[in-house]
């Protein structure tokens, strides 16, 4: 989990401050942390993040400029693999979805 555990902290940093993305992924560590995970409190902020993700793509996808911007594609890519790999795990974990 250490691993997974650093990814998501470096994943929340990437996002302001306050932001409710920032806060759905230290509430995800500190739930693991505290190993007393609210499911219910937790669930709807991940979603969220997906849903984020998926917003940031199609807005990346449907823009000339950015579309050839190969960097942000791929940071795209890998918040995507942290945000189902996150899943993942609270489903193996805590069987919450």
């Amino acid at each position: 989990m250490s691993d997974l555990r650093s990814k998501i902290i470096r994943l929340a940093s990437s996002f302001a401050e306050g932001s409710s993305e920032r806060r759905a992924l230290l509430a995800v560590v500190t739930a693991a942390d505290k190993g007393l995970p609210s499911m219910p409190d937790l669930r709807k902020p991940v979603y969220k993040l997906g849903d984020g993700v998926q917003g940031v793509l199609a807005v990346v996808k449907g823009d000339k400029v950015l579309k050839a911007d190969k960097k942000l594609q791929k940071l795209i890519e890998d918040i995507q693999s942290l945000e189902v790999a996150l899943a993942k795990h609270l489903d193996a974990t805590y069987n919450w979805d």
